[in-house]
């Protein structure tokens, strides 16, 4: 009956569409996931499986006796969480990931990670991002995804990104001419549509987006060569800090905002990189980092006694690593 089938077909959809936008409304809550990639979750699921097949095979005097089980591991699922977030309450660590000259930064807590991309925009290093990300900690979302610059890779690969990943939030820079305007617009077309919201911040002043960890983007400057941007990049807590810089930082008057932080990681992304021929970098802070990252060391140390002054802050206690090829992780507690 084509009539009756047009009012079926039609209830039908409306209910449907109802469901997702519910279901879409819920899980963009904050703190309404749940993730079951804890190291305690195996004891309490396995138990739970193998019971609820036992249950089935057997006969129960009461129906209402296989919903015990469930309960009782829901109840035991709470109880190892809230303890979990207590045990691991301030604790917090920065992730560095390196692909060529594209860079993540991935700050994370206990339960909360926020990726700072510092890339071409491409979308192979936000996804590997968050699945570090995830990996690193047992988080079921993502709570931000901060860009340091624009490109117009950013386009397409936040709009996979969003779509594969819960992403809070997307966090922007004000755009400082017409091609970065024209690019931060279309973004938030297509954040808007994902469902995610839209974060504007202004360089130079702190995000507290972690609750326990700030990061903070450095004014950019400019070299002759390049209209690439050099900037830094601050994520520090009560206790400890970390720097990242892009390349040629050590052109730039940003490497004044390099005083006492415990790690400093020089970058690769951005200008080529100029030999760093001397000292002066370092010995111009009031402390050198305890950690130090050379992110192109062939770039970098082409002088005899720039290597003599590593190896003595080696000597003195302090970590050196030659190598931007890996994923490194530092805990800032």
């Amino acid at each position: 009956i084509p009539f009756l089938t047009v009012i079926l077909g039609n209830t039908l959809v409306s209910i449907s569409t109802i469901f997702v936008e519910m279901t879409s409304y819920i899980s963009h809550l904050e703190n309404i996931t749940v993730s079951l990639r804890y190291d305690f979750t195996p004891y309490i699921i396995i138990p739970l499986v193998l019971i609820l097949i036992v249950f089935l095979v057997i006969k129960l005097p009461r129906k209402w006796i296989i919903a015990i089980p469930p309960i009782i591991a829901v109840i035991s699922f709470s109880i190892c969480l809230s303890v979990y977030g207590t045990l691991n309450e301030g604790k917090s660590s920065v992730i560095y990931m390196k692909d060529k000259r594209s860079e993540v930064l991935v700050a994370a807590t206990a339960s909360k990670a926020v990726i700072c991309d510092i890339s071409t925009g491409g979308y192979s290093n936000l996804s590997s991002a968050c699945d570090t990300a995830c990996r690193a900690n047992p988080i079921a979302e993502i709570e931000g995804i901060l860009l340091t610059h624009y490109h117009n890779y950013h386009l397409k690969s936040l709009e996979r990104v969003c779509g594969k990943y819960l992403v809070r939030r997307v966090y922007l820079p004000l755009p400082e001419n017409e091609n970065e305007l024209q690019i931060y617009n279309d973004i938030c077309k297509i954040l808007k549509e994902a469902r995610t919201e839209t974060a504007t911040y202004k360089r130079g002043i702190t995000i507290n987006s972690l609750d326990s960890i700030n990061i903070l983007i450095s004014e950019y400057e400019y070299v002759k060569r390049s209209d690439h941007p050099i900037f830094t990049v601050r994520v520090s807590n009560e206790t400890r800090s970390l720097l990242y810089s892009t390349s040629s930082i050590t052109e730039s008057n940003i490497r004044n905002g390099a005083d006492g932080v415990d790690i400093l990681i020089l970058g690769s992304h951005g200008p080529t990189v100029k030999e760093l021929t001397d000292t002066n970098f370092f010995d111009s802070m009031n402390v050198v980092p305890n950690t130090i990252v050379f992110s192109s060391p062939s770039d970098m140390l082409s002088n005899e006694r720039f290597l003599s002054y590593i190896h003595l802050l080696y000597q003195k206690g302090h970590t050196i690593i030659l190598d931007g090829c890996n994923s490194y992780s530092f805990k800032l507690n």
